[in-house]
């Protein structure tokens, strides 16, 4: 009877949620909720942070030396074998300590405080990858929504414009070729009403994947995207995208890695000591104390030299890899701020000219067919027309939407106040330094 109760209430739940997300299905969808949400649901986000977390645990254990290590050795000798005889005892206490020598556990430390900072910055570049999937998501979601109703308020052009013409052929006054383009029109476009209608269903589950949202889910009405048609300032905001770039932050902390792993490298053609304090006790004796001083001698000193070779090479490595970054970084910032005022710009003149110039002229070629001053294929050609240059403005919104997507990432603006270099490794910035 428990189980079964369970499945009810179960069943129950499920119900609810299914009510829920039908009676949010048209509820508005804001991208900056989404956005948020990103950031605690979706799981590639969430394994980055636990992996930042876990190389953060870590900086502690390099910052200690090995345990130490505590023996103990009884023995007992028989002296005699008479029964009389006493036997004697030995008791002996061991502590043994291994030292690395200075500076070999702090520059292990602070390599490990920047292996920990790497992390946190890849962990920001996927967050912010995330997020700019979820925005190209979002905003292919309202394209696509935008087009079905476009195509719809055509459909619907469309159907009036068949009936104006069957009336007319009925009339004499137009040819029956015009019923038929107006009807084939017509089926063209319900076809393609069709298609879009087909795909909505994968645009809802690729945004919901994203969210880590049941497959199902019904994300809501997305809005238009903002336009800003103002020109951003591109020197200002490029250079404070060199600042703030996490790709270029987590090379600077790979350098600074392989450098204080040079440093280790080199600090291995010194000796380690191992300090060691015995006490011992024997039957009739006073206590014996010891104490001992070890050094291990780096004879084979090509296997260090071995081991600087290789950082070094390191070294040089993520160096570069700073450099091709840094170069990179300039060209996706200025292509991405190229695809922005593109856009922007070209929409402005759609919404302000393009747009309304083709409204009117539907307008006016259909009064004129109306009154027999224009012929069919003019009113189909304006109506055409329109329809192009309406999802063409779509078109336009969308891509700015992900243009701008793209130069968020770009810039990491975004997650800049999720840093903290300063306050956490005491360093500069690497283009201070180079």
């Amino acid at each position: 009877m428990k189980i079964r109760s369970h499945s009810y209430l179960f069943m129950f739940l499920s119900l609810f949620n299914v009510a829920e997300v039908r009676a949010d299905s048209n509820a508005p969808l804001r991208l900056s909720d989404l956005l948020a949400e990103s950031s605690r649901r979706n799981p590639g986000v969430l394994a980055m942070r636990q992996r930042w977390e876990a190389e953060k645990s870590k900086i502690d254990a390099f910052r200690l030396p090995a345990d130490p290590k505590v023996g103990l050795n009884l023995e007992k000798i028989r002296r005699g074998k008479s029964p009389k005889s006493k036997n004697a005892g030995t008791d002996m206490y061991m502590v043994e300590q291994d030292i690395p020598f200075p500076g070999k556990l702090s520059a292990r430390k602070k390599a490990q405080i920047h292996a920990a900072r790497i992390s946190q910055y890849e962990y920001l570049r996927t967050l912010l990858e995330i997020q700019a999937d979820v925005t190209a998501a979002y905003y292919e979601y309202w394209q696509l929504l935008e087009s079905l109703r476009i195509r719809r308020a055509h459909s619907r052009i469309l159907e009036r414009f068949s009936n104006v013409t069957e009336r007319q052929y009925a009339s004499g006054r137009v040819m029956q070729r015009d019923v038929l383009r107006a009807q084939a029109e017509a089926d063209k476009i319900s076809v393609e009403l069709s298609n879009l209608e087909e795909r909505l269903p994968a645009v809802k589950t690729r945004l919901n994947a994203l969210l880590n949202r049941p497959a199902d889910s019904a994300p809501g009405i997305p809005e238009e995207p903002r336009v800003n048609f103002a020109a951003p300032d591109g020197a200002g905001l490029e250079a404070a995208t060199i600042a703030s770039n996490v790709d270029l932050k987590a090379a600077h902390h790979h350098i600074e890695h392989s450098r204080f792993l040079l440093k280790e490298a080199k600090l291995s053609f010194l000796p380690d000591f191992t300090a060691g304090w015995a006490r011992m006790t024997e039957d009739g004796m006073p206590k014996v104390y010891n104490a001992s001083l070890f050094l291990n001698v780096p004879l084979y000193f090509w296997k260090q030299r071995a081991q600087v070779r290789a950082a070094e090479a390191d070294l040089g490595h993520a160096e570069s890899e700073w450099a091709r970054m840094r170069n990179e970084v300039t060209v996706d910032f200025r292509v991405a701020l190229a695809d922005i005022r593109n856009a922007a710009r070209m929409a402005n003149i759609y919404r302000t000219s393009v747009l309304p110039r083709s409204r009117k002229t539907l307008e006016v070629v259909e009064s004129g067919y109306l009154a027999n001053r224009a012929g069919f294929l003019d009113l189909l050609d304006a109506q055409q027309q329109l329809l192009f240059e309406e999802l063409a403005y779509v078109n336009l919104l969308t891509e700015y939407g992900k243009a701008r997507a793209i130069l968020d990432r770009v810039t990491g603006l975004s997650v800049a106040g999720m840093t903290n270099d300063q306050r956490d490794t005491g360093g500069t910035s690497h283009d201070q330094t180079h």
